[in-house]
């Protein structure tokens, strides 16, 4: 039998009046779980309220068929909604889901017709390929600082510095290449 997981993200502008999300707007699913998330229009300090353009959510992907949404009828104009409900149908499977939700966000209090901002958020299984590519990344770094290390060291004559110093002068630059690279690999990824 499936296990079951829920969460609430709750959604509001930031201050370049773009969407922003807490905790986070990735999803994570486990293998053979069913995930239930329900999208929260927020309001924080003095920020305008964010609503969800109904007819615009909607998942996109390879497994978009197992996404489902529960909108609820709009308070004031149809057009918008305060949250929703989405549900991701994992059960009796180890693989990630391959989708992503999607949506537009509007300040309903900003006139008929007010700016459209693109939201949404990625859904994949918890705990899988993004660490993978954090340590590729890493042992990428690494090897490149031993192997210029060693070339450095190799090519040194006998009145130079200690080739072990240089080699692992080397390897502490790698490492720390391979940390910006990770970070970097993180951001692309998700």
């Amino acid at each position: 039998m499936a296990g079951t997981t829920s969460t609430t993200i709750s959604v509001s502008f930031n201050a370049n009046g773009g969407a922003q999300y807490y905790p986070s707007n990735q999803i994570a699913v486990p293998a053979d779980t069913i995930a239930t998330v329900t999208w929260q229009a927020y309001k924080a300090g003095t920020a305008p309220m964010p609503a969800f353009v109904k007819d615009s959510i909607k998942a996109t992907g390879t497994d978009a068929i197992r996404v489902k949404f529960n909108i609820p009828a709009s308070l004031g104009d149809p057009r918008y909604v305060a949250s929703f409900v989405s549900t991701y149908d994992n059960s009796g499977s180890s693989a990630p889901i391959s989708a992503q939700v999607q949506f537009n966000l509007v300040d309903p209090l900003a006139g008929q017709n007010p700016p459209v901002i693109d939201g949404g958020g990625s859904i994949r299984n918890k705990g899988t390929s993004i660490w993978v590519w954090s340590l590729v990344f890493l042992a990428a770094g690494l090897l490149a600082g031993i192997l210029i290390g060693y070339t450095a060291a190799a090519g040194q004559s006998s009145g130079s510095p200690n080739p072990l110093i240089i080699a692992i002068a080397g390897l502490v630059v790698g490492f720390g290449l391979g940390l910006v690279y990770a970070r970097s690999g993180i951001k692309r990824m998700s």
